[in-house]
């Protein structure tokens, strides 16, 4: 409790430090509210973009390996019966570059997660710099409230999709 009054008390010596209460109906801040809401969406979209480049990336890579290595679709067709009977006959299997495959995919995901990246840092700093503080808290609640339905929502859909993936699969 005393730290908790000294802190206040020396926060309170500088206006600029203290909110004594954000009115969610000024202009800015209702603003601020609608920009913070779709940010959660924005950054889900750049991120589903992001992984598909990568997916992208890999199917080319995985592509190329096929037409450039000698062998590789014969291996890469065989049940394991055939790859034993392939092996006992002293034949070599064609592996792929695994390497190759998973520099692409670390190197695509690390890249393509700048720009939501950026988006989370930057939103509130640049806010708070041009727009004020009680702006950014329009951001953050904005952006709270429709990140809680988002999650909801997306929990929901992978829980549907990988249901019907699974459900696919079994014929």
């Amino acid at each position: 409790g005393a730290f908790i009054t000294r802190a206040s008390a020396a926060m309170a010596a500088d206006d600029s430090l203290v909110i004594k209460g954000v009115n969610l109906l000024t202009p800015v801040v209702f603003s601020f509210i609608i920009f913070g809401a779709m940010i959660p969406y924005w950054f889900s979209a750049l991120t589903m973009r992001s992984v598909g480049e990568a997916a992208n990336a890999m199917v080319l890579e995985i592509a190329r390996q096929f037409a450039d290595i000698q062998g590789l679709s014969d291996s890469a067709g065989m049940d394991f019966h055939e790859r034993a009977e392939h092996i006992a006959k002293g034949k070599k299997l064609v592996k792929p570059d695994y390497k190759a495959c998973i520099a692409i995919a670390t190197e695509a995901s690390l890249r393509e997660m700048i720009a939501p990246g950026v988006l989370v840092i930057l939103s509130p700093i640049l806010v708070g710099t041009f727009a004020g503080v009680e702006a950014v808290a329009g951001l953050l609640a904005g952006a709270i409230a429709s990140s809680v339905q988002l999650a909801i929502s997306m929990s929901n859909t992978g829980g549907a999709w990988d249901n019907a993936k699974k459900y696919t699969e079994k014929g």
